[in-house]
């Protein structure tokens, strides 16, 4: 029963970390190439 909540929150965290990153990909298309933004990324 652990073993499928544990799986479960990382499944959860993964998504969010995505959805993180994809936000932070449009934002960096919005603001165009070497935008703060962009910069952040590339860390």
């Amino acid at each position: 029963m652990e073993n499928q909540q544990i799986k479960e929150f990382k499944i959860e965290e993964l998504e969010q970390r995505l959805e993180m990153a994809s936000w932070a990909q449009t934002k960096c298309n919005l603001a165009g190439p070497g935008s703060p933004e962009c910069e952040m990324l590339e860390r």
